[in-house]
Protein backbone atom coordinates (compact mmCIF):
# COMPACT_ATOMS: atom_id res chain seq x y z
CA UNK A 1 0.00 0.00 0.00
CA UNK A 2 1.46 3.33 -1.01
CA UNK A 3 1.33 6.17 1.46
CA UNK A 4 0.04 9.47 0.17
CA UNK A 5 1.86 11.75 2.57
CA UNK A 6 2.86 15.23 1.43
CA UNK A 7 6.60 15.76 1.02
CA UNK A 8 6.61 18.64 3.50
CA UNK A 9 4.97 16.47 6.13
CA UNK A 10 7.60 13.77 5.59
CA UNK A 11 10.41 16.30 5.93
CA UNK A 12 8.96 17.69 9.16
CA UNK A 13 8.39 14.18 10.55
CA UNK A 14 11.94 13.09 9.71
CA UNK A 15 13.35 16.20 11.41
CA UNK A 16 11.24 15.53 14.50
CA UNK A 17 12.26 11.87 14.64
CA UNK A 18 15.96 12.45 13.87
CA UNK A 19 17.18 12.94 17.48
CA UNK A 20 15.50 9.70 18.56
CA UNK A 21 15.89 7.54 15.44
CA UNK A 22 18.80 8.85 13.32
CA UNK A 23 18.21 6.23 10.63
CA UNK A 24 15.11 8.17 9.55
CA UNK A 25 16.75 11.55 8.91
CA UNK A 26 16.16 10.95 5.20
CA UNK A 27 12.42 11.34 4.41
CA UNK A 28 12.64 8.59 1.78
CA UNK A 29 13.82 6.07 4.39
CA UNK A 30 10.98 7.13 6.66
CA UNK A 31 8.49 6.63 3.83
CA UNK A 32 9.98 3.21 3.05
CA UNK A 33 9.66 2.21 6.71
CA UNK A 34 6.04 3.35 6.74
CA UNK A 35 5.33 1.35 3.59
CA UNK A 36 7.00 -1.73 5.09
CA UNK A 37 4.98 -1.30 8.27
CA UNK A 38 1.71 -1.11 6.33
CA UNK A 39 2.52 -4.00 4.00
CA UNK A 40 0.43 -7.09 4.73
CA UNK A 41 2.47 -10.08 5.78
CA UNK A 42 1.59 -13.37 4.16
CA UNK A 43 1.04 -16.07 6.79
CA UNK A 44 3.22 -14.33 9.34
CA UNK A 45 2.17 -13.89 12.93
CA UNK A 46 2.45 -10.39 14.35
CA UNK A 47 5.92 -9.75 15.69
CA UNK A 48 6.32 -8.50 19.25
CA UNK A 49 7.83 -5.06 19.69
CA UNK A 50 11.57 -5.39 20.16
CA UNK A 51 12.97 -4.49 23.56
CA UNK A 52 15.52 -2.22 21.91
CA UNK A 53 12.84 0.07 20.47
CA UNK A 54 12.83 3.15 22.67
CA UNK A 55 9.59 4.08 24.34
CA UNK A 56 8.94 7.62 25.39
CA UNK A 57 6.50 6.79 28.18
CA UNK A 58 7.66 8.30 31.44
CA UNK A 59 7.19 7.03 34.95
CA UNK A 60 7.17 8.71 38.33
CA UNK A 61 9.60 7.39 40.94
CA UNK A 62 6.66 5.68 42.68
CA UNK A 63 5.62 3.91 39.47
CA UNK A 64 9.23 2.89 38.76
CA UNK A 65 9.58 1.63 42.33
CA UNK A 66 6.46 -0.49 41.95
CA UNK A 67 7.81 -2.04 38.75
CA UNK A 68 11.22 -2.74 40.32
CA UNK A 69 9.86 -3.90 43.69
CA UNK A 70 11.79 -1.32 45.70
CA UNK A 71 10.93 1.91 47.50
CA UNK A 72 10.60 5.20 45.68
CA UNK A 73 13.42 6.54 47.89
CA UNK A 74 15.69 3.84 46.43
CA UNK A 75 14.76 4.96 42.90
CA UNK A 76 15.62 8.56 43.83
CA UNK A 77 18.94 7.40 45.28
CA UNK A 78 19.79 5.54 42.07
CA UNK A 79 18.98 8.67 40.05
CA UNK A 80 21.06 10.82 42.41
CA UNK A 81 24.00 8.37 42.14
CA UNK A 82 23.75 8.43 38.35
CA UNK A 83 23.02 4.70 38.03
CA UNK A 84 19.47 5.25 36.74
CA UNK A 85 18.86 8.02 34.20
CA UNK A 86 16.15 10.39 35.31
CA UNK A 87 15.06 13.91 34.44
CA UNK A 88 14.08 16.53 36.96
CA UNK A 89 11.43 19.05 35.99
CA UNK A 90 11.16 21.91 38.45
CA UNK A 91 11.92 21.41 42.12
CA UNK A 92 10.01 18.21 42.83
CA UNK A 93 8.96 16.50 39.62
CA UNK A 94 11.15 13.60 38.50
CA UNK A 95 10.43 11.38 35.50
CA UNK A 96 12.13 8.21 34.29
CA UNK A 97 11.85 6.87 30.75
CA UNK A 98 10.31 3.41 30.78
CA UNK A 99 12.99 2.22 28.34
CA UNK A 100 15.75 3.50 30.68
CA UNK A 101 14.16 1.62 33.59
CA UNK A 102 13.99 -1.57 31.51
CA UNK A 103 17.66 -1.22 30.52
CA UNK A 104 18.63 -0.56 34.14
CA UNK A 105 16.63 -3.58 35.34
CA UNK A 106 18.24 -5.88 32.77
CA UNK A 107 21.75 -4.66 33.64
CA UNK A 108 21.04 -4.99 37.37
CA UNK A 109 19.73 -8.55 36.89
CA UNK A 110 22.89 -9.73 35.13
Amino acid sequence: MKNHIPAVALQVASLAIAPHAPQFTDPRRLLAALDAFDAPRQGAAPEPVAASVPTFRTLTPAQAAEKMGVSDRQICNWIKDGRLPGKKYGKRTIRILESDLAAFASSAAS
